[in-house]
């Protein structure tokens, strides 16, 4: 009969003849050979894995020091790693204070670290927590990654809780999930002269979260798909944007998610923070008035309302949610009308007669949907999205994710840090002050992070439940 030991072994030399050496090293580390599992790590250009395995695994903390000083750190994921290799070896032959105020600035940035990298870090920062007998940091980094969307972290918040507590009371739970309905609408294509050609009637999936008896958000599903971002270099009124600000395109893949239906309105705002900062008022129009921080604060407190995450979209996510499956400069064709979108219309983007000029915002949903049946997604007001805003698309990611790393002559991360209070970030959509060329699917725009006016608002996303 096979004893585990002889089944890890085979497993080994299965993923060796694969190569999937990350399998390997997940099977020695399961043997407790972790000095060669830290050395495969090494082999395969995973210095973080290999130090942390030295550390964590075979306790040669000299050894893990050494290759944390050698690494170069490159993005945030690396500081964070950097940090947590360093503190864990601090928890067993260093300063163990300095080591606790190193989880409380790690678990600080979560919500700026690509999702990719949050379940690492998450069981790097507990396993340094339990070190020192803090459970208090313990639960603390469980409560952010939850917070944070860090996939199944509620349930190994509830292990840790029971097993070690014995009691897992206050630990949330996975919350229901109401079902999709179904909804129709009907969208328009327009040729250059901004004459309707087509009417398709549609229908997509939204979900609908409940913020008081009279307050609903809808969400709408976004299937996920491959579309190119940014614009080609002929299209018209490129010129406008900030130059090269929409070059190079390039293929983006995009997971399914929600996207709210409409800019986050008035009476939604007030739902979930109290108060209404916006210039021109109606329950219905967007919200505006607001800094991208009072965004990312007001995504918080509908967590906390509501039991599920929300966030800001990518820059890529509202790129392929405008265009909806459009290759056009924007979601309704060639051009754009104000019957359309509301924009300052006084000049034509392509053979379209001029337009009107509102000089305010209206209510949401005053305009036809596009084709993933989402609202005002050219005009109105620039919406606020969570990246960090780069003057091209030289190295953006391409999964979808927000773009969260910027370089500069001090380093990386000391940008991110220094930025975390104000920054330029980007912003989508166009307003009631501007030409129609700068309210294409592919026109970007920035702004500092803690400026709010009028023509500033945003939409919520969340993650699939």
């Amino acid at each position: 009969m096979n004893t585990r030991d002889d089944l890890l072994r085979k497993a080994i030399a299965c993923y060796e003849k694969a190569g999937q050496i990350e399998d390997v090293c997940r099977c020695l580390q399961a043997l407790g050979e972790y000095v060669e599992a830290a050395e495969r790590y090494e082999q395969n250009n995973e210095p973080w894995q290999a130090a942390w395995m030295y550390a964590e695994g075979a306790h040669l903390f000299y050894r893990a020091r050494y290759l944390v000083r050698e690494t170069p750190v490159l993005d945030l994921a690396d500081e964070l790693s950097h940090d947590l290799i360093l503190a864990r070896c601090d928890a067993q032959i260093g300063s163990k204070s300095q080591a606790g105020l190193t989880i409380s600035k790690v678990i600080g940035h979560f919500p700026q670290l690509p999702l990719i990298h949050r379940q690492r870090i998450e069981e790097w920062a507990v396993k340094v927590a339990q070190h020192l007998g803090r459970f208090d940091l313990v639960a603390t980094t469980y409560a952010i990654a939850y917070t944070t969307g860090t996939p199944e972290s509620e349930i190994r918040w509830e292990a840790w809780a029971l097993s070690t507590l014995g009691d897992a009371t206050g630990v949330p739970t996975t919350p229901s999930v109401e079902p999709d309905i179904p909804f129709e609408f009907e969208t328009v294509t327009v040729n250059r002269q901004g004459e309707i050609i087509q009417r398709r009637r549609l229908q997509a999936k939204q979900r609908i979260e409940r913020l008081n008896d009279e307050v609903t958000l809808e969400m709408v599903f976004m299937k996920g798909g491959t579309f190119m971002m940014g614009s080609p270099e002929d299209e018209e009124g490129r010129e406008f944007g900030f130059e090269g600000s929409e070059s190079p395109q390039h293929q983006v893949t995009i997971k399914p998610f929600y996207m709210s239906k409409y800019p986050i309105t008035q009476a939604q705002w007030i739902a979930v923070m109290g108060d209404n900062p916006s210039h021109f008022k109606g329950d219905n129009r967007p919200v505006e008035n607001v800094s991208w921080h009072s965004c990312v604060e007001f995504c918080k407190r509908l967590f906390e309302k509501t039991g599920k995450a929300y966030r800001l979209p990518s820059e890529s996510e509202w790129e392929y949610a405008c265009r909806a499956g459009t290759t056009t400069p924007f979601c309704f064709g060639e051009t754009i009308t104000t019957d359309l979108a509301n924009y300052y219309g006084d000049f034509s983007y392509a053979s379209e007669p001029k337009g009107v000029s509102r000089g305010e915002t209206t209510d949401v949903g005053s305009f036809p949907p596009n084709a993933f049946g989402l609202y005002d997604m050219h005009g109105n007001v620039l919406e606020w999205c969570a990246d960090l805003w780069h003057e091209n698309y030289d190295g953006a990611p391409t999964d979808g994710s927000a773009w969260l790393e910027k370089k500069s002559d001090k380093g990386t991360l000391d940008y991110l840090i220094n930025c975390s209070k104000t920054c330029f970030r980007s912003l989508r959509g166009g307003y009631i002050g501007v030409v129609s060329n700068n309210c294409r699917a592919a026109f970007r725009f920035r702004f500092s992070s803690d400026i709010h006016l009028f023509n500033r608002g945003f939409r919520g996303c969340s993650d699939l439940d």
